[in-house]
Protein backbone atom coordinates (compact mmCIF):
# COMPACT_ATOMS: atom_id res chain seq x y z
CA UNK A 1 0.00 0.00 0.00
CA UNK A 2 1.01 3.58 -0.35
CA UNK A 3 1.22 4.82 3.24
CA UNK A 4 0.84 8.50 2.41
CA UNK A 5 0.80 9.70 6.03
CA UNK A 6 3.59 7.26 7.03
CA UNK A 7 1.75 5.97 10.11
CA UNK A 8 2.25 2.25 9.31
CA UNK A 9 -1.51 1.68 8.99
CA UNK A 10 -3.48 1.11 5.78
CA UNK A 11 -6.07 3.85 5.94
CA UNK A 12 -9.24 3.73 3.79
CA UNK A 13 -7.83 6.34 1.38
CA UNK A 14 -4.51 4.53 0.82
CA UNK A 15 -4.42 2.20 -2.17
CA UNK A 16 -2.47 -0.99 -2.66
CA UNK A 17 0.58 -1.12 -4.93
CA UNK A 18 0.15 -2.88 -8.29
CA UNK A 19 2.91 -4.88 -9.98
CA UNK A 20 4.73 -6.02 -6.83
CA UNK A 21 6.13 -9.55 -6.97
CA UNK A 22 4.92 -11.69 -4.05
CA UNK A 23 6.71 -14.93 -3.22
CA UNK A 24 5.30 -17.61 -0.92
CA UNK A 25 7.91 -19.57 1.01
CA UNK A 26 7.67 -22.67 3.18
CA UNK A 27 8.28 -22.10 6.88
CA UNK A 28 12.00 -22.78 6.35
CA UNK A 29 12.19 -19.42 4.55
CA UNK A 30 14.12 -20.79 1.58
CA UNK A 31 11.78 -23.16 -0.27
CA UNK A 32 9.71 -21.20 -2.82
CA UNK A 33 6.20 -22.59 -3.09
CA UNK A 34 4.59 -20.07 -5.43
CA UNK A 35 4.98 -16.58 -6.88
CA UNK A 36 2.41 -14.04 -8.09
CA UNK A 37 2.14 -10.31 -8.82
CA UNK A 38 -0.21 -7.82 -7.15
CA UNK A 39 -3.15 -6.72 -9.31
CA UNK A 40 -4.20 -3.16 -10.14
CA UNK A 41 -5.64 -2.80 -6.62
CA UNK A 42 -2.49 -4.15 -4.98
CA UNK A 43 -4.16 -7.43 -3.99
CA UNK A 44 -2.74 -10.93 -4.32
CA UNK A 45 -3.94 -14.44 -3.44
CA UNK A 46 -2.37 -17.79 -2.76
CA UNK A 47 -5.25 -20.26 -2.59
CA UNK A 48 -5.64 -23.95 -1.81
CA UNK A 49 -2.94 -23.86 0.86
CA UNK A 50 -2.72 -26.57 3.47
CA UNK A 51 -2.91 -25.46 7.09
CA UNK A 52 0.53 -24.44 8.27
CA UNK A 53 3.07 -21.66 8.58
CA UNK A 54 4.29 -19.74 5.55
CA UNK A 55 6.52 -16.75 4.87
CA UNK A 56 5.58 -14.10 2.30
CA UNK A 57 8.23 -12.01 0.58
CA UNK A 58 7.82 -8.90 -1.58
CA UNK A 59 10.09 -7.66 -4.35
CA UNK A 60 9.93 -5.36 -7.35
CA UNK A 61 8.87 -2.52 -5.04
CA UNK A 62 8.55 0.79 -6.95
CA UNK A 63 11.60 3.06 -6.76
CA UNK A 64 11.54 5.48 -3.86
CA UNK A 65 9.26 3.35 -1.68
CA UNK A 66 10.09 1.33 1.42
CA UNK A 67 8.25 -0.96 3.81
CA UNK A 68 6.40 0.56 6.75
CA UNK A 69 7.31 -0.70 10.23
CA UNK A 70 6.33 -4.33 10.85
CA UNK A 71 3.43 -5.40 13.06
CA UNK A 72 1.60 -2.07 12.96
CA UNK A 73 -1.74 -3.66 11.93
CA UNK A 74 -4.38 -2.75 9.37
CA UNK A 75 -7.51 -0.66 9.60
Amino acid sequence: MYDWNKNGVQDATENGVPGVTVTLYASDGSTVLNTTVTNLSGNYLFDNLAAGTYIVGFSNIPAGYAFTPADRGWQ
